[in-house]
């Protein structure tokens, strides 16, 4: 996949839209992102010359976003939809309107979970960040020096583990296409953490899809990146995100895989509920993680405050490599965007989906703002609407 197509937004009149990931048949995320917005739902604003954090020393009201999201949940038919705006506080506007699951018919809250998809990937840049900081990682580790004793092919010579946070390593795009054995045999249950290096052995075994630096979206990089942390912290990539992540953040409404029941159930592209949907607990590293809108507000807020050197868990100079990649447009799990002129600066991005899903957040260091949108399905026009959601959550951000 070329970065042009995965960067798939466009400015009109200074105003974001926002990537529109198609999800793929094999559930395995992003794919071609060639989604645009109506008219009426890209309605200019002024640039964020206005911003005020009136509201920040004010607790998020439940639901205090609803009136800005019912409009867009009833004119693209989705189940329900969720939004948040964010500054160095945390969350300070909550919204969620719909139902859980089309069955049930029961009412999301502002507490419930929702599935977040490829925007784990920022977590587990932010995870490798940590072990960086630790000294367990280097960002300019040769793969030979990740993963000792893994015998590999003579075209992984000189790659980084640095390469593949950026997608640049020459690692496939899809898993189930390079590797159909060894993702069928995932779906069998099993440790997570041995599936990985088998899948990273395999993976290294053989040649590079693309030459060192050409774009290629990869969830295989991001495993890759996350079986790197559990080889040199031998744990699992889910007791270390959650030890070293989740817990510092007070992520504690954050888990693996399709949300629990009592929650929002994931939808299928005609709009069948389904419950358990998600891909493979060892695709985690690359996209399973599920959070309440709280909680992935705490982790967005890192992104807002740690790089002015206010956070705790990473200092400033931790950031460099996650917001400003040395080579394109994608950082650390993160799209960096400098056409988007309400943020008055560069700004961060990225989409999610399992297929049941899909999940948007755009944050803005320069102003301290970051606003969410999730909605529990993923077809017809659902990008499309989380998109629009964003809009209408800077509109109303900007406005007040």
């Amino acid at each position: 996949m070329h970065v042009q197509r995965l960067l798939a937004s466009f400015v009109t009149a200074g105003i974001l839209t926002t990537i529109a990931c198609k999800p793929s048949p094999s559930a395995e995320g992003p794919t071609d992102p060639n989604a645009s917005t109506s008219s009426d739902d890209a309605t200019p604003i002024a640039p964020g010359t206005g911003v005020t954090s009136a509201s920040s020393d004010q607790p998020p009201g439940p639901h205090q976003l609803d009136a800005v999201l019912e409009p867009i949940q009833a004119k693209y038919e989705l189940p329900a939809l969720a939004g948040a705006v964010v500054d160095s506080t945390g969350a300070i506007a909550l919204g969620a309107v719909g139902v859980r699951d089309l069955r049930s018919q029961v009412p999301v809250t502002v507490d419930d979970r929702w599935h977040l998809g490829s925007n784990t990937k920022a977590m587990t840049a932010t995870l490798a960040a940590i072990s960086v900081e630790r000294d367990e990682l280097a960002w300019d580790w040769p793969l030979e020096r990740a993963f000792p004793g893994v015998t590999m092919h003579s075209d992984w010579g000189g790659v980084t583990l640095y390469d593949w946070l950026i997608h640049r390593g020459g690692a496939p795009e899809s898993i189930p296409e390079s590797f159909p054995d060894t993702w069928q045999s995932w779906w069998g249950g099993g440790d997570t953490k041995s599936q990985r290096a088998s899948l990273i052995a395999e993976l290294l075994a053989s040649p590079r899809v693309a030459t060192p630096g050409a774009f290629v979206y990869s969830n295989a990089g991001y495993v890759g990146i996350g079986g790197a942390i559990e080889t040199t912290t031998a744990r699992s990539w889910e007791e270390v995100i959650h030890d070293r992540l989740f817990q510092p953040l007070g992520m504690s409404e954050c888990g693996f895989g399709a949300p629990p029941a009592g929650h929002p159930v994931g939808h299928s592209a005609d709009l069948k509920p389904v419950p358990t949907l998600d891909n493979p607990p060892a695709l985690g590293p690359a996209g399973t993680v599920h959070c309440t809108l709280q909680s992935w507000a705490r982790f967005v807020r890192l992104h807002l405050v740690g790089p002015a050197g206010e956070s705790s868990l990473l200092p400033a100079s931790a950031f460099v490599p996650l917001h400003e990649p040395k080579l394109g447009e994608y950082g650390g799990g993160w799209i960096v965007s400098t056409e988007q002129p309400w943020a008055q600066g560069p700004a961060l991005t990225h989409s999610g989906t399992n297929t049941a899903w899909f999940a948007t957040v755009w944050v803005a260091p320069a102003i301290g703002k970051a606003y969410l949108a999730v909605t529990n399905w993923a077809g017809g026009e659902a990008p499309i609407a989380v998109n629009a959601a964003i809009l209408a959550l800077i509109r109303f951000d900007l406005a007040r």
